[in-house]
């Protein structure tokens, strides 16, 4: 079933997603992490591979990690310090119970691990070394990894496109998408600029119940409604906006034949 596309009219006629919300990382990459991937190390290392803004949080996790590992192994470190430190002033044959001490070669063992761990962080290709993880390990690279998911995408982003992420954008997009028709008869209005890939806004002639009855009769999955304006309290001389400098910009009709005719040429 098609979802309804809301849109609100303002009162110069110009068109809004209602509720808008850009997308999460987890809907951009739908398609490209693998459904397996929070149990697959070798799917989740083909995506890290493969897309760009996942390669940056893997390094960025990867930095998480080593500053892990490099603190545990200081710690380690000092453990063996201090147990040899206490040998050594209690034992009679200090070097003989340092080989022996059962506890200072578990802590060994555990610093010949941090090591190579540490190791891998260093050597390893970030795809690689999402594979070479344990389960703990890579249990924590998952979590990490769900965090960056349920963020929304902004400009900083390859994944970022203006045409989905941005509100007003998004609008253009979405009403563009409609049948030639249907923009004849909403009276759709588009504000252009010249170099733009994409219309800067999108304006609608009808009213929001004129607009419905075209929806209606053209079988569009459309609700219009009037913008409810918030109310705003006016700043004061301190808190007065800079003049800012627009782009000079132009309005277009959306005609059919207009548009039938430019596609074709």
């Amino acid at each position: 079933m098609t979802k309804t596309l809301r849109l609100t009219v303002a009162e110069d006629g110009k068109l809004g997603i209602k509720d808008f919300k850009p997308r999460t990382f987890a809907q951009a990459l739908e398609g490209v992490l693998p459904r397996t991937w929070r149990h697959n190390p070798a799917g989740l290392s083909q995506a890290v591979k493969n897309n760009a803004d996942l390669l940056t949080v893997t390094i960025g996790l990867m930095g998480t990690f080593e500053d892990f590992l490099w603190n545990r192994y200081l710690e380690t470190e000092e453990s063996i310090r201090a147990a040899t430190e206490e040998i050594e002033l209690k034992s009679v044959d200090p070097q003989k119970e340092i080989k022996a001490d059962s506890n200072l070669k578990l802590l060994y063992v555990r610093l010949d691990r941090i090591s190579k761990r540490l190791d891998r962080l260093e050597k390893y290709k970030p795809s690689k070394w999402v594979k070479s993880l344990k389960k703990k390990e890579y249990q924590a690279l998952v979590e990490g990894f769900e965090q960056f998911l349920s963020q929304e995408v902004t400009e900083d982003w390859t994944l970022y496109s203006s045409a989905v992420d941005n509100p007003v954008l998004a609008t253009v997009h979405a009403v563009r998408s409609l049948p030639l028709s249907a923009l004849e008869e909403l009276q759709i209005d588009f504000v252009e600029m010249a170099g733009a890939s994409l219309p800067l806004e999108a304006y609608t002639r009808c009213t929001v119940e004129q607009a419905n009855a075209v929806a209606k009769k053209e079988g569009l999955a459309i609700h219009f409604e009037p913008l409810v304006a918030s109310v705003a309290k006016a700043p004061g001389k301190k808190d007065q906006p800079a003049k800012s400098t627009k782009p000079a910009a132009k309005k277009t009709a959306a005609r059919a034949k207009k548009s039938a005719s430019a596609t074709a040429s």
